[in-house]
């Protein structure tokens, strides 16, 4: 079983450390629909059919979340999030495969399990000038955005079809 990897950061993204990946370009992007999402400050959770991967303060939320919806993760599959102060918040869903859903398929999952999605900026086909208004008018409270191609995404396709912007004040 294989956890998909860390997001590499966009070429425009201000803050990164030495050791962050970043992107080569955006070209993976192009000519695709990309969902634009919130970059929310949160411990990434995964959850199985048998356990989950946690390292929060308030393990007790993440068992009960994870008890509540264990029986309906396919065995093999996995669901990720982030564990924010009030509740879980979906990122993806993985299947047997390693795969990353769709955002459509993953959408009907987090109905399923009844998890919310991270907030949605943007769901249309990818445009550099749009990604740069959004991160131009984003929010001084938010910490940044995350970009995918809104179809399926094989791990090994990973880094160049999912990207953040990380605000370098916050």
């Amino acid at each position: 079983m294989t956890v998909e990897s860390k997001i590499s950061h966009i070429p425009s993204s201000p803050r990164r450390s030495e050791d962050d990946a970043v992107m080569d370009s955006l070209s993976g992007f192009n000519g695709r629909r990309v969902i634009v999402s919130e970059k929310l400050d949160g411990e990434v959770i995964t959850l199985y059919t048998d356990h989950f991967h946690a390292q929060v303060g308030d393990e007790d939320a993440v068992a009960a979340l994870w008890e509540s919806i264990k029986d309906k993760i396919p065995y093999g599959w996995r669901v990720t999030g982030v564990c924010l102060p009030d509740r879980f918040v979906g990122i993806s869903v993985w299947n047997d495969q390693n795969v990353a859903l769709s955002w459509d398929s993953t959408l009907e999952w987090f109905s399923l399990l009844g998890i919310d999605s991270v907030p949605v900026l943007y769901d249309g086909m990818f445009d550099e000038a749009v990604i740069d208004e959004i991160i131009e008018n984003l929010d001084a409270d938010k910490a940044g955005i995350v970009i995918r191609v809104a179809e399926i995404i094989p791990a090994e396709e990973f880094p160049t079809l999912v990207g953040k912007w990380v605000r370098g004040d916050s």
